[in-house]
């Protein structure tokens, strides 16, 4: 007699519907660049980010506003 076992689990989606906020904690400097598809927000320099008790330190950060992704470069840490 054989015997198998499935087990199958849907992925959650998470719940984009509630704004949080991400505070700017320090940065060297900072450059806002406008392209056609949107709007990239640089962050260089010493980057740390903070949102609610979540720390980012990288030396830069990158953030897309239209897809509201971050993406953190060189020596990314979080806390």
């Amino acid at each position: 007699m054989l015997l198998f076992g499935i087990h199958a689990s849907a992925q959650k989606t998470a719940d984009t519907s509630k704004k949080v906020n991400i505070d700017i904690v320090h940065t060297t400097l900072f450059q806002s660049i406008t392209t056609d598809t949107g709007t990239i927000n640089k962050f260089i320099g010493d980057v740390q980010l903070r949102q609610g008790e979540t720390l980012l330190f990288a030396d830069s950060v990158y953030m897309n506003t239209v897809t509201n992704n971050l993406e953190a470069f060189s020596h990314a840490h979080i806390l």
